[in-house]
């Protein structure tokens, strides 16, 4: 609760540092309760829960850098009447929607792929911890993926 709230205070805020501390302290602590349940032998949680939780998170994280550089942008604009500025918050509204519906799109497939792999583990010779580090790994590369796309990307400004 105490990561949530840091991360709500940090996008009320806008402040993106706040509100990314708080993401990667929950993608930690969500690494390190799976890590833990293994060493101290408890009974593993929902493999299909954990890839879930992740690929939240992982959203989330990415959708905050969005709407931060939105908010920051159209703010800019806002005091502004003029029609350029009519426009470019039009464009900027337009970009914002574009980049929730991208990343949507490709959480929901790299979810769906992640928990197709579970099924799958069941059915072959592949032990359930071995996909867990699979799915780990496959949501972390589309965690790299996310931020190499949308790191600084911030709406083109017309002159």
């Amino acid at each position: 609760m105490a990561v949530a709230f840091v991360g709500l205070v940090g996008m009320i805020l806008e402040k993106q540092a706040l509100a990314t501390a708080a993401s990667l302290s929950l993608l930690g602590l969500l690494i390190f309760g799976k890590a833990a349940g293994g060493v101290l032998k408890a009974s593993p949680p929902d493999t299909a829960v954990l890839v879930v939780e992740f690929a939240l998170v992982v959203f989330l994280l990415e959708a905050s850098l969005v709407v931060s550089t939105f908010n920051r942008e159209y703010s800019r604009l806002r005091a502004k009447e003029d029609e350029l500025s009519s426009t470019l918050r039009a464009h900027l509204r337009e970009w914002l929607g574009g980049q929730l519906s991208g990343q949507a799109k490709l959480g929901i497939v790299t979810l769906a792929l992640s928990i197709g792999l579970l099924p799958v583990a069941g059915f072959t010779s592949i032990p359930s911890n071995q996909i867990i580090v699979s799915s780990t790994l496959a949501l972390l590369a589309v965690l790299v993926l996310l931020f190499l796309v949308t790191h600084r990307r911030e709406p083109a400004e017309e002159e």
